[in-house]
């Protein structure tokens, strides 16, 4: 059975280089938030202040919702990273275009992913004036003040959602500590908050398993006993070059 497309102000029917958009299954959604309160009883944030945001849904929701919000480090790197090169159910091939994600792969499968560009001014997200986040307790406010305007826009994640931080490098713990600051986040009825830091300092291991865990083709060479300790010329060869076109963070 086909996958039914719901309907939604952000719904986002295809990606540029998507040609396979059709077979996905599980809709993605997308669009701009603002991140600081409107001035002069207007409707309009301040400075012009917005995030930009792309949700995955899952492609096998569950009874209780699961939902983690994905950011990058940086400072200024945008979370496209993690959605197209790393946990997401796209991934950017060599000649441009997006293809799924192997099973298992891909973070969204059995929870929603919301990819979030921030602080203001990092990847499709914008202010004006030149008015960026200037310390990290300002880049966490401004976010938890996203994650209200993220629930106010979906409801839904009001009751009975597990919800979850994750991320690389930077601004996860700053922002973790925001969130457990703030009581109208927690006063959201019976939802749960965790979160998952990742540091590239913290999670290397061997270039060996690093290939092995970030990149199929070499798993499945190892498994065929072609990268091991003492293989043949040629072999070493593929290793390297395999080596040398996946990067490390």
């Amino acid at each position: 059975m086909a996958h039914q497309k719901r309907t939604s102000p952000f719904a986002v029917p295809y990606l540029p280089g998507e040609d396979s958009a059709s077979e996905r299954a599980f809709d993605i959604e997308a669009g701009y938030l603002p991140v600081r309160k409107p001035v002069d009883g207007g409707t309009e944030p301040q400075d012009d202040a917005h995030l930009y945001f792309m949700l995955h849904r899952a492609m096998y929701p569950q009874a209780r919702r699961k939902l983690v919000f994905w950011l990058n480090g940086g400072p200024g790197c945008s979370s496209f990273d993690g959605a197209l090169l790393e946990l997401g159910a796209l991934r950017i091939q060599r000649n441009g275009s997006l293809a799924l994600a192997r099973p298992g792969y891909a973070w969204n499968e059995y929870a929603d992913v919301v990819y979030v560009d921030q602080p203001v001014g990092t990847g499709f997200s914008y202010v004006s004036n030149h008015a960026y986040a200037k310390t990290l307790e300002q880049v966490a406010k401004e976010f938890v003040y996203f994650l209200h305007e993220f629930v106010r826009a979906y409801p839904a994640y009001m009751n009975e959602t597990d919800v979850y931080l994750a991320g690389e490098s930077l601004y996860v713990a700053r922002v973790d500590d925001a969130c457990a600051n703030d009581t109208r986040w927690y006063a959201v009825r019976g939802n749960t908050f965790r979160t998952l830091h990742m540091s590239c300092s913290r999670i290397r291991r061997t270039r060996m398993e690093q290939l092995q865990m970030l990149w199929q083709p070499w798993e499945e060479e190892k498994k065929r006993g072609r990268c091991q300790q003492h293989m043949r010329k040629e072999a070493v060869e593929q290793c390297r070059r395999r080596h040398h076109h996946r990067p490390f963070c």
